[in-house]
């Protein structure tokens, strides 16, 4: 497993709601949370949910939610 600074690509993110804005916030919840716990050896999961529909189209069906 390789150590990525999450922390730093966040803040690196410019600001403005696209998409991605809720996928953002969640991981910067995340880390302050690890970091207001004080612990070395925090970690987020995060898995997406897709929509049990089908698409016509044969495309991946849309995200439906987060679960972390």
């Amino acid at each position: 497993m390789s150590n990525v600074n999450i922390l730093r690509a966040v803040e690196n993110i410019r600001s403005g709601t696209t998409v991605y804005t809720p996928l953002v916030e969640i991981i910067v919840n995340g880390i302050q949370a690890i970091e207001d716990k004080q612990t070395s050896d925090g970690r987020i999961d995060i898995i997406v949910e897709r929509s049990s529909q089908e698409e016509l189209d044969k495309k991946v069906p849309p995200v439906a939610s987060f679960l972390i």
